[in-house]
């Protein structure tokens, strides 16, 4: 039983015009994209005043709270924080498990 063989040839017209045909679908999904208007009342990453705000709240609550100020900067809890359930000096280095 014998396997028949093809020959594969490379046609550079057809070759240039596969890619003319791909650059001219490209310019034009290129274009109509960028020709949309964004409908700003969807939340997203496209509303900078939002990611700011959102940004201002977060930092606000970790000033707030000495905890999360401790875990932000890897500081060990101080002695008046174990009041507020923050535990002792010796259970800050102690691995979790």
């Amino acid at each position: 039983m014998t396997v028949p063989t093809t020959t594969v040839s490379f046609d550079p017209i057809r070759f240039s015009k596969s890619m003319e045909r791909i650059a001219e679908s490209s310019q034009k999904l290129v274009i109509e994209f960028l020709t949309q208007t964004p409908d700003l009342s969807l939340p997203g990453m496209a509303d900078a005043n939002a990611i700011g705000a959102a940004f201002l709240d977060l930092t606000s609550k970790m000033i707030a709270d000495p905890t999360a100020r401790r875990m932000f900067f890897s500081l060990p809890p101080s002695a008046s924080d174990a009041s507020a359930g923050a535990g002792d000096s010796a259970s800050w280095n102690r691995p979790a498990g």
